[in-house]
């Protein structure tokens, strides 16, 4: 009998094989390419496999060609609205269950729109890939009779607060809107925003929704790419077993559209909720893989990239703006050259445009071969960050395969850039920019008391929608298969996960009469030819002895990025810049830090230049006015953002007048001294403050002899104050911050507990991964998935080695302020009254146990890894160790730490919203008190 099966087997997986065509299989002949293999099956589905066995895990995207540009007047937003809507269960999986059963196997997903395509991604544990492929044939196939009018209603509710919260209450997030409202002729599919018009998603129905998928979501306009611990032949065994008997959907062709002229210069302006004028001019180009694309690239580059570009000189050294960019963004239709300058609130859009024509037009002479050269490296260090992760390399090859469809790999971008040449940038200089119309939007602050005029304005709102003809007449055809699909596939036996093999050093400092050690840890990450180095100085502001002078440490940061006794900005910047390299020192509330990354053959140069920024630090006179005066006005743009003025309103409630309570401010900062900086970086970047870690494609023994430098590095005894004092709560006043607009933030926080890895604290997160930690926590599926209030909102233990703090945060539609505020605290009373439930508990270990495979890919998180041994002083086994407090902890033990942290008395409270309109709703909940952000 067992042969009888196994022989029905092998001519069942002998008939897959045969099913699919192996349109290119691409070898990797160097150190920057992949090997990867292109197939299709009968129905058009194209599949894209790429095998990297270097860790046990694997990412499964499947990307749709079609986006916003597949829309029409009256019916925008919908390729993103139909997103979310692809997230809400099919046939054979129930609602929210995608989320879950993702999250359980210990996998990330989620999903995202563009002009031009919708992909849908996930990263799991390697013996998940079984389940991730029946996961995406079932909403591929299998979507539309789950669909019901309550999940349409819940969804749209949720696009429209994503748009108000990532969009219209941002400061400067209407820009992108205007300017291709302004750029693309009327009906053009870029004239439009991604996420669409709210009257348009609001005119649509049920039945729009069903027509839209059966137009564009067959299995001939999709791509599955499968990148990471796989087998080819077993990916095209079961991509064949779940994906196969999809019909072949409707005839998508390619997008043609004329290219965008300007026939004469376009303004347009718009008044937002920001401290700081932005002027904005842009000219069409071309689309992506256009041959002119690098070249113009290029052009980008070198009028506003970097410190070395002109534009940077021109409006930023010279004190006349916080910001000047220069970008060449690309699409499948068209490109846009892109030019931004956020200047000071005394410059005006005139004189701006005024100096730009001027540069602009007369920009030839800056086309230089040096300009060019450092160009090219850059871009050949961005190019290699694709190798860096499975989701990375999955990505570039999705990319390629809609937008080229042609063989490409890693050294043919390489290539791309490196044969531009300085004719050819000067060609779509004089072709594209030089003398040519744009569109200018002057952007500018809104007038005080007008904070809710900002909208999203559709300018087709009077027109009426006529339902395009190529949604007639279609019909939803579902698979007929030989097997039952109504069951989630066993997994296999999941792959051990071995954590980072690391060594342990230390660097002598010299000279000293009692020894001094610099602690470094490492590992080796032969994957990417980069190496990067983090040096830690513990600190940050707690160094700062003057309540006064807070900023004291983020000021000292940002000097120590400009001229040192030998380069002036501009030169270090350059010689970063020829090799690939950067160097970064950046200052934090406990810590200051230095990033560098560089290429491995570049690694002996980049050693020097952060010898010379480091140890010979200019503290120039210019620089410094320039940076205090960049970091005032900052502080005036702060107070635009609601979010901002949250976290701001919980800190110096929490922290009271102590180092960490207390905000900086401009009269503060005017106060600051260039001989305070000086004192305060003798005091900061100290050897005995220091330690080190290093992940990349280098050994110990090459790397050691490389920090020798650091042997001369001075230290003294310094002292940090780390215990700071919490205030008192008071969970009944709500703490009211005025600011207008069409969303409210709410926050809770109360003093959480030190960081530890298997005590108290790590318990605290187990249990709150079921509250508010996770996707499809109760927090989440009330308040955005049922109620409809909010995009999302998260809960979170956030520990260090002295203290820490819980805080819940969401960002909801004003209107509904209090509403939400009501089922905040009804999850938090019936969570710790009640505790977890038995499915929670077990959804809640399989999720953090899981996700062990994920932890170890990339540098980054390497680096995490061994910063945190660093810092805790733990053993390398500590994983192991909590995933024995995971396993051993009970609902019981759950449902303790649940009633101890979770009394909403012991949390303060705070709104930031429109006070006139909230006050009344708040009163029922207790007093409420305005809270003003100087």
């Amino acid at each position: 009998m067992n042969k009888i099966i196994t022989l029905i087997f092998l001519c069942f997986a002998s008939f897959l094989l045969k099913a699919q065509t192996l349109i290119h299989k691409i070898s990797s002949t160097n150190n920057f390419d992949i090997a990867y293999e292109i197939w299709e099956l009968d129905n058009g589905l194209t599949i894209i496999v790429h095998e990297d066995d270097s860790d046990p895990i694997v990412h499964v995207e499947v990307t749709y060609h079609v986006g916003s540009n597949r829309e029409e007047i009256g019916m925008t937003g919908f390729a993103h609205f139909f997103e979310h809507m692809m997230f809400q269960g099919s046939d054979n999986v129930a609602d929210d269950e995608h989320f879950k059963i993702i999250s359980e196997s210990g996998g990330t997903m989620n999903g995202t729109t563009n002009r031009d395509r919708t992909n849908y991604f996930q990263t799991i544990p390697s013996n998940q890939l079984e389940t991730a492929l029946w996961l995406e044939a079932d909403r591929m196939g299998f979507l539309l009779d789950a669909v019901t009018e309550k999940k349409f209603e819940n969804q749209r509710d949720a696009v429209k607060n994503e748009k108000m919260q990532n969009q219209v209450n941002i400061p400067y997030g209407m820009f992108w809107e205007i300017k291709d409202q302004t750029l693309y002729p009327k009906g053009h599919p870029y004239s439009w925003p991604t996420i669409g018009y709210v009257d348009d998603l609001d005119r649509v129905n049920v039945d729009d929704l069903k027509d839209f998928f059966m137009r564009w979501y067959g299995p001939n306009n999709a791509y599955l790419v499968i990148t990471g611990d796989v087998k080819t032949e077993d990916v095209l065994l079961l991509s064949e077993k779940y994906f196969g008997s999809i019909p072949r959907g409707q005839e998508v062709r390619n997008l043609r559209l004329p290219k965008v002229n300007l026939p004469q210069n376009k303004y347009r302006k718009f008044a937002d909720r920001i401290y700081f004028p932005m002027a904005g001019f842009v000219y069409p180009t071309i689309p992506n893989f256009h041959k002119d694309e690098p070249a113009l690239d290029a052009l980008a580059d070198m009028m506003g990239g970097g410190n070395n570009s002109l534009f940077y000189k021109e409006f930023v050294k010279t004190e006349k703006a916080v910001q000047a960019s220069v970008s060449h963004p690309c699409s499948e239709l068209s490109g846009e050259f892109l030019i931004q300058i956020i200047s000071y609130p005394d410059y005006t859009f005139a004189e701006t445009e005024e100096k730009i024509n001027f540069l602009v037009n007369n920009f030839e002479e800056n086309i230089t071969e040096d300009a060019l050269e450092r160009f090219k490296s850059t871009m050949r260090s961005n190019i290699i960050d694709g190798l860096s992760s499975i989701r990375g390399k999955a990505s570039q090859l999705t990319s390629w395969a809609y937008l080229l469809d042609k063989p490409h790999n890693f050294s043919d971008e390489i290539q791309r850039y490196e044969n531009v040449t300085l004719d050819d940038v000067k060609k779509v200089y004089k072709k594209y920019i030089m003398n040519k119309n744009s569109v200018g939007i002057d952007y500018f602050p809104l007038p005080p008391f007008s904070e809710d005029s900002v909208k999203s304005i559709n300018p087709f709102a009077n027109i009426p929608f006529k339902k395009s003809s190529q949604y007639f007449g279609l019909s939803y055809r579902k698979p007929n298969d030989i097997f039952n699909r109504s069951s989630k596939p066993k997994s296999k036996e999941a792959k051990s996960v071995s954590v980072p093999l690391y060594y342990k050093s230390n660097i002598k400092i010299s000279g000293l009469e009692t020894t001094n050690t610099i602690p470094v840890i490492g590992a080796e990450n032969n994957e990417v030819p980069k190496v990067n180095i983090l040096i830690t100085l513990e600190g940050g502001d707690l160094l700062i002895e003057d309540p006064k002078k807070v900023g004291l440490s983020q000021l000292t940061a940002m000097i120590l990025n400009e001229s040192t006794e030998n380069f002036t900005t501009e030169e270090m910047s350059a010689k970063l810049d020829n090799l690939g390299s950067s160097i970064s020192f950046s200052s934090g509330s406990r810590a200051s830090t230095i990033f560098v990354s560089c290429l491995t053959n570049k690694i002996d140069e980049t050693i020097n230049l952060l010898e010379e920024k480091l140890f010979n630090p200019a503290f120039d006179e210019k620089d410094y006015k320039r940076i205090n005066k960049q970091y005032k006005e900052s502080i005036n743009n702060s107070k635009k953002s609601a979010q901002n003025m949250a976290s701001q309103a919980v800190m110096k409630l929490m922290y009271g007048n102590s180092i960490r309570g207390i905000m900086p401010s401009v009269k503060g900062v005017e106060k600051i001294k260039l001989s305070d900086i000086k004192d305060f970086y003798n005091k900061q970047y100290n050897s005995n403050l220091a330690s080190i870690v290093v992940v990349g494609d280098i050994t110990q023994e090459e790397l050691l002899p490389k920090l020798n430098f650091l042997n001369k590095w001075k230290g003294s005894d310094v002292y940090i104050n780390k215990n700071l004092p919490f205030e008192e709560t008071d969970g009944k006043t709500i703490f009211l911050v005025h600011k207008p607009g069409p969303q409210s933030i709410i926050t809770l926080a109360h003093k959480g507990l030190k960081y530890d890895v298997d005590g108290e604290y790590y318990k605290a997160n187990v249990m709150n991964f079921a509250l508010g930690g996770a996707f499809s926590s109760r927090l989440n599926l009330n308040l955005r998935e049922d109620k409809g209030y909010t995009y999302g909102i998260r809960s979170e233990f956030d520990g260090n080695d002295t203290d820490g703090l819980f805080s819940i945060s969401t960002s909801v539609r004003s209107e509904a302020t209090d509403s939400a505020l009501s089922e905040i605290y009804r999850e938090f009373e019936n969570y710790a009254s009640e505790g977890i439930n038995m499915d929670e508990l077990t959804f809640t270990k399989n999720s953090i146990a899981n996700s062990d495979a994920l932890r170890y890919e990339t540098a980054f998180q390497k680096s995490q890894f061994l910063s945190r041994i660093q810092r805790y002083g733990l053993d390398g086994d500590y994983t192991k160790k909590q995933k024995d407090v995971l396993n051993a902890m009970t609902k019981s033990d759950v449902d303790l730490i649940a009633k101890k942290y979770l009394n909403v008395d012991d949390h303060i409270v705070v709104v930031v919203g429109n006070k006139y309109a909230l006050k009344k709703k708040l009163e029922k909940f207790g007093k409420v008190k305005e809270l003003k952000i100087k």
